[in-house]
């Protein structure tokens, strides 16, 4: 696909998610890097492991914070999950940390989700 349809499915799927905030067409700046704690790693995975279709299957790779002005924490990650033939696909995804809880603003593996979300966590300092 080409054109305006990556963005188009990006917005969807986030708006699905309930967040908007990528879909926003403000420009996105680095942001402050903010190492996770234990604590906020395993909410990070917790939150993602329950929008999985096999939550069990869950193995997490790379996942980074950045603080914005708002006080607001942006995660990006990755992790493999099972998928429906019983292999192994990678899935990325963006949320953010605000009062002490995490919300998915976006998750996929399809090829147009997928760049997508990494684009905005590389614009964020949040490449992954």
């Amino acid at each position: 696909m080409t054109g305006r349809w990556p963005v188009v499915l990006l917005a969807l799927s986030v708006g699905a998610c309930g967040a908007g905030q990528l879909a926003d067409l403000q420009p996105v700046q680095p942001l402050e890097a903010a190492p996770l704690s234990a604590d906020q790693i395993t909410m990070v995975q917790n939150v993602v492991k329950f929008s999985l279709q096999d939550p069990k299957s869950a193995q997490f790779g790379t996942i980074k914070g950045g603080k914005g002005q708002d006080g607001k924490v942006v995660v990006c990650g990755l992790v493999n999950v099972k998928n429906n033939f019983g292999g192994f696909t990678g899935v990325s995804f963006t949320g953010e940390i605000n009062s002490g809880a995490f919300q998915v603003a976006a998750m996929g593996d399809i090829t147009d989700v997928q760049p997508a979300i990494q684009q905005v966590c590389g614009k964020h300092g949040l490449a992954v």
